[in-house]
């Protein structure tokens, strides 16, 4: 069976803390956070020195975002850079929030455990559970998925995501994924916003904005939506079965995990990108999605107009006057020497 390397993470702040849950399995004995760091910092050499072409995927025997700690030969957990400052606020949210769900509704479906969070100032890795596995990706792609194996694992994707959107969101909770974080979402450009949002009526009244100062009529109006977790990477590689034993689907790779209006989930699951909606998974969710608030969305047309908008325009286009973050770090490297917004856009320093 392929190695699949997961992730998950433990933290006292954010949504999520101070719950009352199950017991977790024991954490092995990893050593400092400094042994950790200095096995990050050679692994990240490493990378940097690959031979042209070594591949990047775990499942290729290589990866982009982390490794297995203390070595392949021997891994107690998998060490992951996070890419955004939410990604172990959601994960860890994930995790807890999925134990707390009755066994019989969770089982088959887990959320890797997180045993430590390392923050050195430049960067922050989430020390998880190491899990054996395949991702649905590479079962579909090596052709070993027969008709039975691969109803039961889409199945347990869509209860899964379906899971994750029932899951409590703490009163009063911004969208996002916390403060200091930007959204992570396919409709915006390069997958970022460029500001942190203070509400959803401020997130409304933004991507409103954008359609308007581009002409457009429609109106997007999150005011009745539920705020949802949302997790909306859904890309089969972020899913692995651990194999007939365990006969279990695990969730990885919290990137793009946020407490958003459901209809950013709709959006990702109807208008998603080609990897997830041309596979059996894809069209599995779907199919269960409509049946509650998916393809009737009204707000699915203009979230697509937006998408296409903010793809081609300036990052900051329609933004509020006083913006809690300005732009993402894409775009502050995409136009460093920006200063202003153009007359369409409210000032912001760059």
């Amino acid at each position: 069976m392929d190695q699949a390397p997961t992730a998950a993470i433990m933290s006292t702040d954010g949504p999520g803390a101070g719950l009352d849950q199950p017991s977790a399995p024991s954490v092995p004995d990893l050593g400092s956070d400094e042994e950790i760091l200095a096995a990050l910092a050679r692994f990240r050499a490493n990378y940097r020195n690959r031979p042209q072409g070594k591949p990047g995927r775990p499942e290729d025997g290589g990866s982009y975002t982390g490794f297995a700690y203390p070595s392949d030969a021997n891994p107690l957990a998998w060490v992951k850079i996070a890419k955004t400052p939410g990604e172990p606020r959601m994960h860890r949210f994930a995790y807890e929030q999925l134990l707390a769900v009755p066994e019989e509704r969770r089982r088959g479906i887990r959320v890797p455990q997180i045993y430590r969070v390392i923050d050195n100032g430049s960067l922050t890795c989430i020390v998880m559970e190491y899990v054996r596995g395949t991702t649905v990706e590479t079962l579909y792609e090596s052709k070993r998925l027969d008709e039975a194996l691969l109803d039961r694992l889409t199945d347990r994707v869509a209860q899964a995501l379906s899971l994750f959107l029932h899951f409590p969101v703490p009163p009063g909770t911004k969208p996002g994924a916390g403060e200091g974080s930007l959204i992570r979402h396919i409709m915006f450009k390069w997958q970022e916003a460029v500001i942190e949002y203070d509400s959803v009526a401020q997130l409304e009244a933004h991507l409103n904005n954008i359609i308007r100062v581009r002409g457009g009529t429609l109106t997007l109006n999150f005011t009745n939506e539920r705020m949802c977790f949302c997790y909306t990477d859904l890309h089969d590689h972020n899913f692995i079965y651990t194999g007939a034993d365990d006969d279990t689907l695990i969730i990885i790779d919290f990137e793009h995990a946020a407490f958003l209006p459901v209809s950013f989930m709709a959006y990702a699951i109807f208008c998603g990108p080609y990897f997830f909606s041309g596979t059996a998974t894809g069209k599995r969710m779907r199919s269960v999605f409509a049946e509650g608030e998916g393809e009737d969305n009204k707000n699915l047309h203009a979230m697509a107009i937006l998408q296409h908008v903010l793809t081609v325009a300036y990052p900051t286009i329609g933004q509020p006057a006083h913006p809690t973050v300005c732009l993402s770090r894409q775009a502050r490297l995409t136009f460093p020497n920006r200063t202003t917004t153009t007359g369409l856009m409210s000032p912001c320093a760059v």
